[in-house]
């Protein structure tokens, strides 16, 4: 008997933060521009940043990431640690999920416990985390890590002193337990989770308390014991008619129906499967419906052969078969888009790369442009300088050589005064001499 509708841990809904700049649509060109043309770091992130929220407005999951890179590459730069930027790489997370990108989901939750470490007041946001991974590594059926990953939940809720979490840990143990086909530490997990329940009165949804029930019916049915799991399946389906909801009614009846089949009661099993297959055959198309109403088929294939109803079985084994094909298809189409998304995705990074390396180059370009017209202005600038001085010597030189000028004029004014004065004299001495010849000859 296998279990389908259990959800090993919820997902944990990321919502777009809501911006006040208007409609999505239309802006992301006007955005690209601004972007391309502005230099500033901080308004560069800041449009980093908006760009990348209206992409993934978009489903445009791949350039989200890439824009939701560069963002948080600028942020990192001061702080590599920051637990600031959890909700922006829950925001990845989900748009790789979006892409089917399960490695890189697990990388980036990765990267969010890292950040987070264990700091004061982020318990919560990394108990989250855990339960993301969790659902991950399910998905990868890589089952040990998950049950290392709810081991670490489990001590995290004892601590925080939450039953509600401590029961889901639990749950999610049970049924990891359960796939490794190891009966009894399914048990043991479950019954410690309602046993949670039941000592301390816990509210659980009736959504979850209906999955929870179904676990145990599943694993008493595999211990043997009948009695508890057809009382645990009851209480089920009475919730699920509460919730009146028709594909949850048929997938509990589905359960009915296999365990009525279990135990020798074909005509029971029947009924319960044919009104299974009734209200989903009137209930709109989903992924959950199409896969109850294909089990629903396979139960009744096996029901039909049990009976030696050749016709039936060869009839509802052609219903099965191409309501499988239906999944199947349905599978392969919903593939194809997430493979088309990542080659997308692929793309716009390599597109994001070589516009980056050309922004690069670019400002390589500038930056050296720059550099040799600060030279060329050095050069001029050193040109001048030097021109400044010559002319200054120059200057100079004319100014020592009209220093040199007066000088010599100076000089030559007290020659030619000296020579003046001299030849006074000398004339004075011929005078004086000339007196004194004449004294001499009167006196004779």
């Amino acid at each position: 008997m296998m279990i389908n509708s259990v959800r090993v841990a919820k997902y944990v809904l990321i919502v777009i933060t809501t911006v006040a700049w208007g409609p999505v649509f239309g802006q992301i060109d006007s955005l690209l521009a601004a972007y391309r043309e502005v230099s500033d770091s901080t308004a560069k992130a800041a449009l980093q940043l908006r760009i990348a929220w209206h992409y993934q407005a978009e489903e445009a999951y791949g350039k989200a990431i890439a824009y939701y890179r560069e963002y948080l590459d600028h942020a990192s730069a001061t702080d590599s640690a920051s637990a600031d930027h959890v909700p922006l790489l829950n925001n990845i997370a989900f748009c790789y999920r979006e892409l089917g990108d399960v490695d890189h989901e697990i990388d980036v939750h990765k990267e969010i416990l890292q950040r987070l470490g264990h700091r004061p007041g982020t318990g919560r946001w990394r108990h989250k985390t855990l339960q993301q991974l969790s659902t991950l590594y399910m998905q990868r059926r890589d089952y040990r890590e998950a049950i290392r990953l709810n081991e670490e939940m489990l001590a995290y809720a004892r601590r925080a002193n939450d039953p509600l979490a401590v029961v889901q840990a639990y749950n999610n143990l049970g049924y990891i337990y359960h796939l490794l086909r190891e009966p009894g530490l399914s048990a043991e997990h479950f019954n410690k989770g309602h046993k949670v329940i039941t000592e301390q009165d816990i509210k659980v949804n009736e959504d979850d308390r209906a999955s929870m029930l179904i676990n145990f019916a599943v694993v008493n049915v595999n211990m043997g014991s009948l009695k508890e799991a057809a009382a645990f399946l009851q209480e089920a389906y009475q919730i699920r008619l509460r919730q009146n909801d028709p594909v949850k009614i048929a997938q509990t009846l589905s359960y009915l129906a296999t365990y009525d089949y279990l135990q020798n009661k074909a005509d029971e099993a029947l009924q319960q499967v044919n009104r299974a297959i009734a209200m989903l055959s009137s209930s709109p198309a989903s992924d959950e419906r199409d896969l109850a109403l294909t089990e629903s088929y396979k139960l009744v294939c096996q029901i039909m052969l049990k009976r030696n109803d050749l016709a039936a079985f060869r009839r509802y084994s052609e219903l099965f078969a191409a309501q499988q094909d239906q999944v199947i298809q349905k599978e392969r189409r919903k593939n194809k888009l997430l493979v088309e998304r990542q080659l997308e995705a692929e793309r716009t990074r390599n597109e994001i790369q070589r516009l980056m390396a050309e922004q690069e180059k670019n400002r390589l370009l500038l930056s050296q442009a720059s550099l040799e017209r600060e030279k060329r202005e050095k050069e001029l600038e050193l040109q001048r300088s030097r021109l400044g001085l010559l002319e200054e010597q120059n200057a100079l030189r004319q100014q020592q050589y009209l220093n040199k000028e007066l000088e010599n004029r100076q000089i030559q004014q007290m020659l030619d005064l000296v020579r003046q004065r001299s030849m006074a004299d000398s004339q004075q001495q011929r005078i004086d001499l000339l007196e004194k010849e004449k004294q001499v000859q009167v006196l004779q």
